[in-house]
């Protein structure tokens, strides 16, 4: 789940193997000095950009203009001003209106599937595993397995819905062909979603914690979408499993209990569209 704590934007105290102060963050990992020391790092990494803005190479940074950060994925540096920028840390933290320093975390709820893992500005390689932007990257995963697990489901059902019409609309359905659509339905409907299990233990642990049951939390509440649309295909899928097993299927006729069914099958094609539309 994305991280709660407040951010420390105070630089690191300790001490490299050149001898000169950590450029870093406090609480960031410290980097080695021939990569993150402006004054002992390679020529090579001397020459790199560490400001996306003013594009200043590492060895022409001033650390009294603040810290630097090594990504721990690529090993490149950036300023903490450049990687804020990157990760959009205003829609993730308050800011102090009087040096523009992020502290208290912003709520998420609003923040659902709409940013993915943010990446490094120099090679795209994902920004995960830097403490300040925990938060960023917790998010930014939960939304891609989200939105991977809403592609997998719909074309899933698209196409257990074609073995579905295929089946409603022969003279002589087979009955076994529709169970099994019944059966991956019912898997559909009884597996989470990745969001649902985070929302869930989410919640759990701000009840433990003291909070009322009904108390908003940090998690955005998942969306019912792909569950809903599962649920009116089963309940088609087991109208005609049922038409099958009575034996009343009768291609281009429909009397007394088929008018019903047929009846309840377009009232379920409705809410079907409406709710793929909203898609």
């Amino acid at each position: 789940a994305p991280c709660d704590r407040s951010l420390c934007n105070l630089r690191c105290a300790k001490t490299l193997e050149c001898g000169h102060q950590c450029p870093s963050l406090c609480g960031e990992p410290c980097p080695p000095s021939a990569i993150a020391c402006p004054l002992c790092a390679t020529e090579r990494n001397k020459n790199r950009s560490v400001d996306m803005i003013m594009m200043t190479t590492l060895g022409e940074y001033d650390l009294a203009d603040g810290p630097l950060i090594m990504l721990p994925g690529c090993k490149h540096v950036f300023t903490v001003e450049t990687l804020d920028g990157v990760c959009d840390m205003k829609d993730f933290y308050e800011q102090d209106g009087d040096d523009g320093a992020f502290h208290t975390p912003r709520a998420l709820r609003n923040q659902a599937g709409t940013t993915g893992v943010k990446c490094c500005p120099d090679c795209r390689e994902p920004i995960i595993g830097v403490v300040r932007y925990m938060r960023v990257a917790n998010l930014g995963m939960l939304n891609t397995m989200t939105l991977k697990y809403k592609k997998t489901t719909m074309m899933l059902l698209t196409n257990l819905e074609k073995t579905y019409r295929a089946q409603a609309a022969s003279a002589d359905p087979k009955r076994q062909a529709v169970l099994n659509v019944t059966r991956e339905l019912c898997k559909i409907r009884k597996e989470p979603q990745p969001l649902q299990k985070i929302y869930e233990a989410a919640k759990a642990a701000a009840m433990r914690a003291g909070g009322a049951p009904d108390a908003p939390i940090e998690i955005p509440a998942p969306g019912a979408e792909e569950e809903s649309l599962a649920t009116l295909l089963l309940i088609k899928t087991q109208l005609l499993e049922f038409r099958i097993r009575r034996g009343q299927w009768t291609a281009g006729k429909a009397r007394g209990t088929e008018t019903k069914i047929t009846s309840m099958l377009g009232e379920l094609d409705g809410m079907q569209q409406e709710l793929g539309a909203r898609q």
